[in-house]
């Protein structure tokens, strides 16, 4: 099913992003719109009738910063506010599987299942202990939040054709050019990847193969953890925080590798998460071991960040760039190039959806 013209968006928790893309003749996506708004620090989530008046003028904002006309859009949803599981359950048939997931939801899901909305994805069969299993990737968005947003949508006069988690999104954005280039994946050696989308408040882990999500979570320490560790240690204002940890970062020869210290104790978090998700997939999923890390986000160009996590993880990192498939329309070229693309990987995976 085709979808009317949209845009994407992400909502952040310093910033709001907007893409919107038109497909070509030659079934190759084009970015026509991109642009950003600051978001007021707290108004992320709040009840509060007024911050999500606030919330709505800051995507109108974002709208009119990209230069966007069309009013309807696909949101993507905070991982953090998202539960999900990776299971394993023994072979029904294909009209139980709903009610399997049901149950199975039941079990994982902090809150009364009645207060969800539950989608999942089909991950495959395989043989454990020689009986036939089947693997889903359950994921469970609270009611109370995509009503939320849908009222701050209204409020902007904005119609919602979409609803997806930003794991999903980013993992669209990502894929899709692998998937549109006709080259097998398995010989780029990315059949399965670990992401991690690095925010301002949370990082998002994401385990994907061959284009499907297999496992994701959010992990409460994001860049603004490390600009904290900096204002603590060296007594610094948090603007002078910022530079410092954008200019220097992990990189050990900068400043005797003071910066690169403060910083290691709050990426370690982060690491031993990572290390955490490739021991499990080791142990229950061998063959779906994440072989390569890619990184995105607004934190992802941390100096020596990659050089750092491909140390501490043993594997192959790279920075993503998720319009590396995209044409620019020439109109905003200029002002694309200013930009820091891998922070657009959200807006630009909900943009992308084709149906």
């Amino acid at each position: 099913m085709s979808l009317p013209d949209f845009f994407g968006l992400d909502i952040g928790n310093h910033s709001i992003k907007v893409c919107q893309i038109k497909w070509g003749g030659n079934k190759k996506p084009s970015l026509v719109a991109i642009g950003s708004s600051d978001t007021t620090r707290g108004i992320i989530g709040s009840e509060s009738e007024e911050h999500q008046k606030e919330l709505a003028r800051n995507i109108i904002a974002a709208k009119k910063d990209a230069g966007i006309s069309v009013d309807k859009l696909v949101v993507g949803l905070p991982e953090a506010r998202i539960f999900s599981q990776l299971i394993t359950t023994p072979k029904v048939e294909d009209k139980k599987i709903e009610e399997l997931i049901h149950w199975e939801a039941k079990k994982y899901i902090p809150i009364p299942i009645d207060e969800v909305i539950v989608d999942w994805i089909y991950l495959g069969e395989r043989y454990v202990n020689q009986q036939p299993n089947l693997d889903f990737f359950i994921i469970a968005a609270p009611k109370v939040l995509i009503d939320l947003y849908k009222e701050v949508m209204q409020m902007a006069k904005l119609e919602v054709i979409g609803i997806e988690t930003e794991a999903i999104a980013t993992t669209r954005a990502l894929w899709w050019p692998l998937q549109m280039s006709g080259v097998k994946v398995d010989s780029l050696n990315v059949d399965s990847v670990m992401i991690l989308d690095f925010g301002a408040k949370s990082t998002d882990l994401s385990v994907v193969q061959n284009g499907s999500l297999l496992f994701s979570q959010s992990l409460v320490t994001g860049s603004d953890a490390l600009t904290e560790a900096l204002t603590t240690d060296f007594s610094l204002e948090i603007q002078q925080a910022e530079e410092y940890k954008r200019n220097y970062g992990l990189d050990e020869t900068q400043m005797e590798g003071k910066i690169a210290n403060s910083l290691k104790p709050v990426m370690q978090v982060i690491v031993n998460e990572s290390k955490k998700t490739l021991d499990f997939f080791k142990s229950r999923y061998e063959k779906s071991t994440p072989k390569r890390l890619l990184l995105v986000g607004d934190g992802a160009k941390l100096p020596n960040l990659m050089m750092y996590m491909a140390s501490e993880l043993g594997i192959e990192t790279a920075l993503a760039d998720p319009f590396a498939n995209v044409e620019i329309h020439g109109n905003i070229k200029s002002r694309f190039q200013q930009l820091s693309s891998t922070g657009y990987s959200v807006a630009l995976g909900l943009a992308l959806k084709s149906g």
